[in-house]
């Protein structure tokens, strides 16, 4: 059972009136995640097909994601998971990916759905939102795909720190976009299917200017601009190493590590290497031995000239 439900007031630009068409190619906040990290930014709809399409987001700190959704009825009675989730493991996350697949949908469907963020609904200006599955066209292009990987100076080291790589071509076509595993940080999208902006007809991938955008752990790490190229691309994304977010029962922060002084080393000499007593290293003692042996000397003496002495000592 969902605790609560948020109709958010998702913001259209440029003057658009429906938000259906303009998700697949511009992003959507509705500001409300500045104060409830729950709730999802940068929402956009990319990869649409005749018969499936990707709902995407961000939140600001990891929580799970689904989408509640239905076809011509606003009583949405299915439920999609992320495609990294499956039902019984559901992880948090910062990025959010969920594709609807209905082999039956046609052009004049309307697809209603709320995003599923931890415990909120995410509704759309007091309602669904809404999508409507675009039309076939005639003569696909061939398959047209890009490689790439994602060179990182810090490691995601868990599931949460997934890349939710975005793309598209020359600026006007709706998006394309794939998740990352931080495991492998390899990626391939497909630009074969991609429609321009209006939906009439392909992109020109082949001789366009492709625009990719990382996004991670709250943050846009890196874009870059390329044609379409022949051997894998890569795209730096750079960044202070990430925290351990504490919401994610599974992980472990690590105790911050301590400094202490080093001590100083103790020197021990190398027997081996001590240098050779020199000749002046003795004379310095032969005061003291010219001292010793005339003490002696006059002992000797005094007990020579004392008969007593021989005498008490059986001396003759």
């Amino acid at each position: 059972m969902l605790a609560s439900t948020i109709y958010c007031p998702v913001y259209l630009v440029y003057g658009q009136e429906s938000i259906s068409e303009s998700l697949l190619t511009e992003m959507y906040s509705t500001g409300e995640e500045e104060t409830n990290p729950n709730i999802p930014y940068n929402i956009f709809i990319s990869n649409p097909s005749t018969t499936s399409f990707t709902i995407n987001w961000l939140t600001k700190e990891p929580t799970t994601g689904s989408v509640i959704h239905a076809t011509n009825t606003e009583e949405l009675s299915k439920r999609s998971l992320d495609k990294r989730d499956s039902i019984g493991n559901e992880n948090s996350r910062y990025t959010h990916s969920v594709d609807i697949v209905d082999p039956t949908l046609s052009s004049t469907d309307i697809v209603y759905f709320k995003l599923v963020s931890n415990d909120y609904e995410i509704g759309n200006n007091g309602g669904n939102f809404t999508y409507s599955p675009i039309e076939p066209l005639d003569s696909p292009p061939s398959p047209i795909s890009q490689d790439g990987n994602i060179e990182v100076n810090f490691k995601p080291d868990i599931s949460s720190r997934d890349f939710l790589i975005v793309a598209n071509v020359d600026k006007s076509s709706v998006w394309v976009s794939t998740i990352v595993s931080h495991e492998s940080l390899n990626w391939n999208l497909p630009f074969g299917n991609a429609l321009t902006a209006d939906l009439s007809s392909y992109a020109s991938p082949s001789t366009d200017i492709l625009y990719f955008e990382v996004y991670g752990e709250n943050k846009a790490y890196g874009s870059l601009e390329t044609q379409l190229q022949d051997t894998p691309i890569t795209i730096t994304v750079e960044g202070e190493e990430m925290t351990t977010p504490t919401e994610l029962p599974t992980s472990t922060s690590s105790p911050p590590a301590t400094s202490s002084p080093t001590p100083s080393p103790t020197l021990i000499p190398n027997m081996e290497n001590l240098p050779t007593t020199g000749i002046k290293d003795y004379l310095r003692y032969l005061p003291g031995l010219l001292v010793l042996s005339l003490g002696i000397y006059f002992i000797y003496l005094i007990k020579e000239k004392n008969p007593e002495y021989h005498t008490n000592n059986n001396y003759k």
